[in-house]
């Protein structure tokens, strides 16, 4: 039976969970623990985990209980909380979006264009977002040379 018809009862089995999240990051060819953050809730659900949201309020706790080995991992890596006068200066703007775009792996400025809002939002940058018309305003502000 594929994880998505199994009973759920079975979810309840921090085992089962474990199973479930390997095989997910197997099939998706992610590395453990390193990527975690790259399986969202609807990944999840997708994939058949629908179930498994129902036991934790987001992706970062039930890794961090199941996986309790890579909660200092984890812990480093979430998700970045900047105080609101960080975003006062703009040159803080400019590192927020190069890191975003290392984070990426994006090659060039031009492919900022393609980043949804949401990966800027989870990265922190929801804040800063606000102070523009609109995502494009940001960039050209951020990057008047591209």
């Amino acid at each position: 039976r594929s994880f998505a018809t199994k009973r759920s009862y079975v979810w309840k089995h921090a085992d089962y969970q474990r199973q479930f999240l390997r095989r997910m990051f197997e099939e998706n060819q992610y590395d453990m623990p390193k990527d975690w953050r790259k399986i969202s809730t609807y990944k999840l659900r997708k994939f058949g985990g629908r179930q498994l949201l129902y036991h934790y309020p987001n992706t970062k706790v039930a890794f961090c209980t199941l996986f309790p080995e890579w909660k200092d991992s984890i812990e480093t890596d979430a998700i970045r909380v900047y105080p609101r006068e960080f975003w006062d200066d703009k040159a803080n703007h400019r590192l927020f979006l190069d890191r975003l775009r290392s984070d990426m792996q994006l090659d060039t400025v031009e492919s900022m264009v393609t980043v949804p809002l949401y990966k800027i939002r989870d990265a922190g940058g929801a804040i800063m977002l606000k102070q523009y018309e609109n995502y494009l305003a940001l960039l050209k502000e951020v990057y008047p040379s591209n």
